[in-house]
C-alpha cells in the first residue's frame, strides 16, 4: 500500500479544500442564524464590545453565568474583525474545528509509521457529520473541543518525550490549553482530562506518573484562568457559586429535578449520537474493525491513549443526567484517527475487503434509489396540492452526483490499477456536494420559526429608538441581535434569565400577567409604545389590541402606541 510522498501531499491538500469549501465558504451563505444557539452566542459578543466590559458575560444587558468568558473571548474578537453578520457570528466554532484538524495531522505524523495517515485522521475527522454540523454553527463546543484535543495531544507528546524539557515543554504547553477549556466550558475540562488519562497510565503500568505529570500542566492551566477568574469574583461575586452547583453539580447530578432545563436523557443516548454524528465513515466502522483485528493495535501505547480518550469520556458524560449532543464532541478527534487507521489497515492487504466493498456497493444503490424516490415524490407534489413541495431537483442532482461517485469508487476498489488513498479521498469528497447545497435545501419553516431574523427586521420600521421592547423567552435573543438593543424586557418566562431577573436590579425587566402588560402600555402610550415579539400561541394573554400586527407561521409582533 503506498504510502508516498505523493499521497501525503495529495491527502493533506484534499483536507484543506474540504476545509475551506464546507466550512468557511458557507458561513456567510444566505443560511439563517438559528435561535437560540446561534442568536445568543452573537448577542453575548456584541454587547460584550458595546459595554467593554469583557470579564462578566452579559444577555439583554444582565448576568449571565452559563458559560466562562473564553468562547464569548473568540466570537467577539471575531465579530470585531469581519462584522456583526452571519460569518463573523459562526468564524470563531470554524476556525476552531479546523484548528483541531490540524492538531490531528501534526499528533498522527509525530507517531504514525506510514505518514499519510496524518492527513487522512484529519480528513476524516472534517467529514464527520457532527463536526461539520458544530463547526459551522455557532455554539461554543467546537471551541471547547479544540482546547481539550490540543490538552490531551500535547500530553501525550509529553509522555513520549525523551528530556526532561521537553517533558516540560510539553506539559506547559498542555496546561495552556486545558485553562482555555476551563476559560470555556467550566471544571468539565478537568474532569475529562483525568478520566481520559488516568486510565491510560494504569494501563500503561505508570500510575506513579499520575502524581509526577499533573503539577506542571495544573499550574499553568492556574496561571492561564487566574487573572480572570479573580477579576470576575470582583465583579460578579455569585459567579462561581452559581457556575459550580447549578451548571455543574445540578446537571450532572440533578437533572432530573428539572428535565427542561437540563435537558434529561437516558443512559445509552449518545451511543446513536455518536454512531450518526460519524456519517459517513461511521458505515465503513466494521472495516475499521477490522483493521485493527488484524493488527492488534492496542498492544501499543498510542492506541491504549486513544481508546481511553474515547472510551472514559464517553461513560462519564453517559453518566451525567443532563445530556446535549454536542457534549460527545471531544471524543470524536480521537475516533477520527482511530476509524482512519482501522480502514487503512484493513485495506492494507492487497488493497481488499469485502466488508469494504459490501458497504460501498449497498451506499450506491441506497442513493441511487433515494434520487428515484426524490423524483418520484416531486411528481406526485405536482399533481397533488397536499403533498408539500421540496427542493428535489436541487437535491436530487446532488444526491445522484453523491451516487455516481460512490459507484466510481465501488467499482475502482475492485481494480489494482487504483490505489487503496484514491478510494478513500474519492469517499471522503463525495458529501462535499450534499454540503456545499445545505443553505439552498433547507426548508422554508427555518427561515422563520427558529430562524427569526427577517421577521424581525421586517417589525423594526415599526421601532424608534424610545420604543420599550418586549419579547418571548424564545425570540428574546434575535430580537436584541437584530435590533442591536440589549434593553429588551421579557414577557411572563424569563427562561435561562431566570437566575438574573430574581437579582433586584434587573427584576424590572420581567413583567408578568395582564396587569403588569396594562401597566406598562399605559406607562409607554405617547413616548414610543411597546412593541411586543410573540409566539404566536401567546397572542390571547393580551388584554388589548396592537395598533399594528403582523404574523408569520407562529411569530407575532404587535405595536402598542
Amino acid at each position: 500500500m503506498s504510502g508516498s510522498r505523493k499521497f501525503v501531499t495529495v491527502t493533506f491538500f484534499t483536507a484543506l479544500i474540504y476545509y475551506i469549501l464546507a466550512y468557511i465558504i458557507p458561513l456567510g451563505s444566505n443560511m439563517p442564524l438559528i435561535t437560540p444557539d446561534e442568536t445568543r452566542y452573537a448577542e453575548i459578543a456584541r454587547e460584550m464590545i458595546a459595554s467593554g466590559n469583557w470579564v462578566v458575560p452579559k444577555l439583554l444587558g444582565m448576568d449571565y453565568f452559563e458559560k466562562p468568558i473564553m468562547g464569548y473571548w473568540m466570537n467577539a474578537l471575531s465579530e470585531i474583525i469581519f462584522g456583526y453578520n452571519n460569518f463573523a457570528v459562526r468564524f470563531a466554532s470554524a476556525l476552531s474545528a479546523g484548528l483541531t484538524a490540524l492538531l490531528i495531522f501534526f499528533f498522527v505524523k509525530r507517531f504514525a509509521e506510514d505518514k499519510v495517515l496524518a492527513p487522512l485522521s484529519a480528513l476524516v475527522y472534517l467529514g464527520f457529520g457532527l463536526i461539520y454540523g458544530v463547526g459551522t454553527f455557532s455554539v461554543l463546543d467546537s471551541q471547547t473541543t479544540l482546547f481539550i484535543s490540543g490538552a490531551l495531544i500535547t500530553f501525550y507528546f509529553g509522555y513520549s518525550a525523551n528530556s526532561k524539557l521537553s517533558l516540560n515543554g510539553w506539559l506547559a504547553i498542555c496546561g495552556i490549553f486545558t485553562g482555555c477549556a476551563f476559560m470555556t466550558k467550566g471544571f468539565i475540562a478537568f474532569a475529562v482530562m483525568a478520566i481520559a488519562i488516568a486510565p491510560f497510565l494504569i494501563w500503561q503500568k505508570d500510575w506513579k506518573k499520575l502524581f509526577t505529570m499533573a503539577w506542571v500542566p495544573i499550574i499553568f492551566a492556574v496561571l492561564v484562568s487566574l487573572p480572570w477568574a479573580l477579576a470576575i469574583n470582583k465583579q460578579a461575586p455569585d459567579f462561581w457559586r452559581y457556575f459550580f452547583f447549578v451548571e455543574h453539580y445540578d446537571r450532572f447530578f440533578r437533572a432530573s429535578v428539572d428535565k427542561t432545563q437540563f435537558h434529561t436523557q437516558p443512559f445509552w443516548f449518545f451511543i446513536p449520537i455518536i454512531i450518526g454524528g460519524m456519517l459517513p465513515w461511521a458505515f465503513h466502522l466494521p472495516t475499521a474493525i477490522t483493521g485493527f483485528k488484524r493488527k492488534y493495535a492496542f498492544k501499543k501505547p498510542l492506541f491504549r491513549y486513544l481508546a481511553c480518550w474515547v472510551l472514559f469520556p464517553f461513560i462519564f458524560f453517559s453518566a451525567s443526567s443532563g445530556k446535549l449532543a454536542t457534549y460527545i464532541l471531544p471524543c470524536l478527534p480521537a475516533l477520527s484517527i482511530l476509524t482512519a487507521y482501522g480502514i487503512y489497515w484493513a485495506l492494507e492487504f492487497d488493497g481488499k475487503d469485502k466488508i469494504f466493498n459490501i458497504t460501498n456497493r449497498v451506499l450506491s444503490y441506497i442513493f441511487v434509489i433515494a434520487v428515484i424516490g426524490l423524483v418520484i415524490y416531486q411528481i406526485l407534489a405536482y399533481f397533488i396540492s397536499s403533498i408539500p413541495l421540496i427542493y428535489t431537483s436541487l437535491a436530487g442532482m446532488l444526491f445522484a452526483i453523491f451516487g455516481v461517485l460512490l459507484m466510481a469508487y465501488l467499482y475502482r476498489s475492485s481494480s489494482k490499477a487504483h490505489s487503496t488513498m484514491s478510494k478513500l479521498i474519492l469517499f471522503a469528497i463525495a458529501p462535499l456536494f450534499v454540503m456545499l447545497i445545505r443553505p439552498e435545501v433547507t426548508p422554508d419553516m427555518v427561515t422563520t420559526e427558529i430562524a427569526q431574523g427577517q421577521f424581525v427586521t421586517d417589525a423594526s420600521k415599526y421601532i424608534s429608538p424610545d420604543t420599550l421592547i418586549l419579547a418571548h423567552m424564545n425570540m428574546m435573543h434575535a430580537v436584541a441581535w437584530y435590533l442591536k438593543r440589549s434593553d429588551i424586557y421579557l414577557w411572563d418566562n424569563p427562561g435561562e434569565l431566570e437566575y438574573a431577573t430574581d437579582l433586584p436590579q434587573y427584576k424590572y425587566r420581567l413583567i408578568k400577567g395582564k396587569n403588569g402588560l396594562n401597566a406598562l402600555i399605559e406607562e409607554q402610550t405617547g413616548k414610543g409604545g411597546v412593541a411586543t415579539f410573540m409566539r404566536g400561541e401567546f397572542q390571547e394573554n393580551f388584554p388589548v389590541k396592537a395598533t399594528n400586527e403582523a404574523y408569520q407561521n407562529r411569530l407575532m409582533f404587535g405595536k402598542f402606541d
